[in-house]
């Protein structure tokens, strides 16, 4: 089988612990549930993952979780379609499994959300923004971060956007993989100077405390309608 790189072209999906592997540069589109049921197991046999969401909050009410960017230390860059696929329970073993590192930035409305739309439990979570935290890092921001340590230019914030669209243009997609693209290589820096600084339990400690986080609640509010964009035009009557 393959995963979709775009919408025009596919590409394999290498074992993980293939170390042979070139990392791909597109991201491979996750739409159909034996792509699914193929990245799952991938991730299942490495020992860590990057994530990260991208909702419609700024646009639709009530929001939803509507892009699932993921990253394997293979290098691998995958995009999961929660409007295409009806079920992401195969998920849930694998961001349950303590084996598996989790690795977001700024992990709190991510897990908060993906609990609240999918029901998904949480186990060994690593927040990038946590450890730079932890560190004295002034500056917590991702695209700050990767500039500081790998040289990374930030690109154009695209959190504005209304993620519900389809097709997501090539500028979006580009957007989304580098998220998670250098989470894992952020971690082992941030890691190796929490390890150095004798701080590593502290992060885990804290990061313990977010996978328990609870599920985001879906509270009705007349006037969150009215904050989604467009809506000052409405009549509120």
């Amino acid at each position: 089988m393959s995963i979709h790189t775009s919408d025009t072209g596919t590409a394999p999906v290498p074992s993980a612990r293939d170390t042979s592997a070139a990392p791909v540069s597109a991201a491979g589109w996750i739409r159909r549930p034996d792509e699914l049921a193929a990245l799952v197991e991938r991730l299942q046999a490495g020992s860590e993952v990057a994530l990260d969401t991208e909702s419609n909050s700024l646009h639709h009410f009530p929001e939803r979780v509507c892009l699932i960017q993921l990253a394997d230390p293979a290098g691998g860059v995958f995009l999961v379609d929660p409007l295409a696929l009806a079920d992401l329970s195969p998920f849930a073993p694998c961001l349950a499994d303590p084996e598996v590192v989790k690795v977001f930035h700024g992990a709190t409305y991510d897990l908060s959300s993906l609990k609240r739309d999918f029901g998904f439990r949480f186990a060994r979570i690593f927040d990038t923004m946590v450890a730079a935290q932890f560190l004295g890092i002034a500056e917590l921001g991702l695209s700050a971060l990767l500039q500081r340590y790998f040289g990374i230019s930030p690109t154009r914030s695209r959190q504005k956007d209304d993620w519900t669209a389809r097709p997501l243009t090539p500028e979006q997609e580009a957007y989304a993989a580098e998220d998670v693209r250098h989470l894992l290589a952020l971690r082992r820096q941030l890691l190796g100077e929490l390890v150095a600084r004798g701080r590593e339990a502290w992060v885990e400690e804290e990061c313990e405390a977010l996978a328990e986080l609870p599920a985001a609640e879906r509270v009705f509010d007349p006037d969150d309608a009215f904050r989604v964009k467009g809506a000052g035009a409405l009549d509120r009557r």
